[in-house]
């Protein structure tokens, strides 16, 4: 078995230290108003029970970023991690196309019921 061509990328690949990977985004939240230029809402990762990172894109062009940690009484009364799940975003005055808001590192967009972050 160790004389075929690609033995040693095998053996190279199989000998690096094994990546560590995200535990899988369980998103919980919405865009609920915006007021004077600035998104609010809340989004909670519902298994680690952490802060989620908020990306606000225009397309694929990253235009600000936001971890959702404020409290939020609404995700409080509902018991999502003691209410510590709210955000408050200032949207860019000029944007290059239609607006969402994603988790960092997925392509998983809060829901946006009322098209708040519509052109």
């Amino acid at each position: 078995m160790r004389a075929g061509p690609d033995f040693a990328h095998v053996a190279d690949f199989l000998a690096r230290p094994a990546v560590p990977r995200r535990p899988p985004v369980n998103l919980l939240g919405r865009v609920a108003r915006l007021e004077g230029g600035l998104v609010h809402g809340w989004a909670a990762d519902l298994l680690p029970n952490r802060p989620v990172r908020l990306r606000l894109v225009a397309g694929a062009t990253p235009l600000g970023a936001r971890r959702a940690q404020l409290f939020h009484p609404g995700a409080a009364s509902a018991g999502f991690v003691r209410g510590s799940c709210g955000f408050r975003l200032r949207l860019p005055e000029v944007t290059p196309g239609p607006l969402r808001l994603v988790a960092e590192g997925t392509n998983i967009a809060l829901p946006d019921p009322d098209g708040l972050l519509a052109p």
